[in-house]
């Protein structure tokens, strides 16, 4: 069984990969006055820059990648929900929150904003977003 000591060197070993991954994620940002920083500020703005260049990504996949929505019913005037990323309908499906127990409909979000028709809406689980 592992003793106190042991249980220690692993947090100690946790701690110190993290910091050693936020001063990595902070240096190739640019910033290079990481070492005035305390360890709880390297952390503060390593998370800070992380979700920024998520939400970066986020927007760039918005703009050029695919869209879909999808409704819970197919009723006329059912609410409908997005736009969403392929990736992110994917992962969804991946993870059966559309499912045949579950079942929602989904479409390809119109790009052109004076397009006629919109496309059917088809069972979510049945769709390869990123195929």
């Amino acid at each position: 069984a592992p003793g106190p000591a042991e249980g220690a060197g692993r947090s100690n070993t946790f701690h110190f990969n993290k910091l050693l991954e936020a001063t990595h994620t902070l240096l190739d940002a640019g910033v290079v006055e990481i070492y005035s920083f305390s360890y709880e500020a390297l952390l503060e703005r390593s998370e800070k820059l992380k979700e920024e260049e998520q939400r970066a990504a986020r927007q760039q996949q918005l703009a050029t990648g695919k869209q879909w929505e999808f409704c819970w019913s197919r009723e006329p005037g059912a609410e409908m929900y997005g736009p969403y990323t392929s990736e992110e309908m994917h992962a969804w499906k991946e993870h059966k929150f559309f499912s045949a127990e579950r079942v929602a409909y989904a479409r390809p979000k119109e790009q052109d904003m004076f397009a006629m028709d919109e496309a059917e809406l088809q069972e979510a689980h049945t769709i390869d977003f990123i195929g």
